[in-house]
């Protein structure tokens, strides 16, 4: 099952499965001068907080897991287009995002740059259930 990728198409993904358990959580605190240090790199890079915090992450999994590219499912806003200005309502959905890791070559600071160049030019694909249905949200 294969769709040509579309920014306006929807996955649906929400209606696929119920869920009737209580799930699971994670908490990560960070003490205050260490959200200081970070929030004075943000600031001097103009990266967002969570897109700042999101690498990070990708950086510890790509280096916990040893992987070169890592994978994520996540659920952004889309009511970004032409077509969604004059439109009311929720507009969010499930898209993949792909980020590539190279040990030899890469920085923290230039992921986390990727990063966020991928997701502010929304460089992701909608969610396909079918492609890879081991992977987690």
């Amino acid at each position: 099952f294969y769709c040509r990728a579309s920014p306006l198409r929807a996955s649906l993904r929400g209606g696929i499965w119920k869920h009737a358990g209580r799930g699971f959580g994670h908490t990560l605190g960070f003490e205050p001068e260490t959200m200081l240090a970070v929030l004075k790199a943000c600031t001097c890079y103009r990266l967002p907080l969570d897109v700042a915090l999101l690498g990070l992450v990708a950086c510890a999994m790509a280096r916990t897991d040893a992987k070169d590219v890592i994978e994520f499912t996540l659920y952004a806003p889309m009511k970004d287009g032409v077509a969604d200005a004059m439109a009311v309502g929720l507009f969010a959905d499930w898209r993949d995002l792909t980020l590539g890791v190279d040990f030899e070559l890469a920085t923290t600071l230039g992921t986390l740059l990727q990063l966020y160049h991928k997701i502010q030019h929304r460089q992701w694909s909608v969610y396909n259930a079918l492609r890879k249905p081991e992977r987690f949200v």
